[in-house]
């Protein structure tokens, strides 16, 4: 039963870093194109440039960025987990 916990646990380490990447990405493609059509919708009437400049290297800088923390925050979680004794784990769920 030990050696499936500890598979489990891994598992969560190897998982969640592609899971943060694939949301980041996500989120960052939809954050651009709602920002880039809501800016056409708004300025549209007014004497304002109409098209929008996105600066892709602070883009990807943020997305990141914002990758990097999420999983250096998940790090304490998958710590106090792994001191959990499998029965612990087992009746929590």
């Amino acid at each position: 039963m030990q050696k499936v916990v500890t598979a489990i646990r891994w598992c969560e380490v190897w998982l969640a870093p592609p899971l943060h990447v694939v949301g980041g990405l996500v989120g960052a493609a939809l954050g651009l194109l709602i920002g880039r059509v809501l800016w056409t919708v708004i300025v549209g009437g007014l004497d304002v440039a109409l098209r929008p400049v996105i600066p892709l290297g602070i883009a990807a800088l943020t997305v990141a960025s914002l990758v990097a923390v999420s999983i250096v925050l998940a790090i304490p979680a998958f710590v106090r987990r792994c001191r959990l004794h499998t029965s612990e784990i087992l009746r929590s769920g």
